[in-house]
């Protein structure tokens, strides 16, 4: 009995000291971690009108200006993967000879395929049709009505 108690008590006190070192680590990086609204804040802010010889040059530039930056980079990055993109798809149509025609061999083959296909798919609704019938009939016959 005491071990059982013994080893209850290790694990409610090892569940304590975990939950308190996971909090006591959000905290740590809600505090020092990047990004935080503290430093937004602190950055649009300005408390004396001695701050303004301490800021870096540069630093005061509106938001507009820095969004106006990264959409023109944004853009322009679009546009050259859009002409990677269209690069690469030549490639391709040049490798497999896309432009040619196909070859009457290749043609023959398609047409086996599909022959063989509409076979397969208009038997198998043949086979369906009659399979509803039968199951109409028996259901209709004298034997299964009440």
């Amino acid at each position: 009995m005491n071990q059982v108690i013994s080893s209850l008590q290790s694990i409610r006190l090892r569940q304590i000291a975990t939950a308190f070192l996971v909090s006591a680590a959000f905290l740590v990086m809600q505090a020092f971690g990047y990004g935080s609204p503290l430093q937004a804040l602190a950055n649009n802010t300005t408390l004396t009108p001695e701050t303004n010889a301490y800021q870096v040059p540069g630093s005061n530039g509106s938001i507009n200006a820095r969004t106006e930056t990264l959409k023109d980079q944004t853009e322009d990055t679009g546009s050259s993967l859009l002409d990677k993109i269209g690069d690469a798809a030549e490639n391709v149509k040049e490798k497999l000879n896309l432009d040619e025609p196909t070859p009457p061999s290749t043609k023959k083959f398609f047409n086996q395929i599909q022959d063989k296909a509409d076979d397969v798919v208009g038997k198998t609704v043949q086979g369906t049709q009659e399979g509803f019938n039968d199951a109409a009939n028996n259901l209709s016959s004298p034997s299964y009505s009440k």
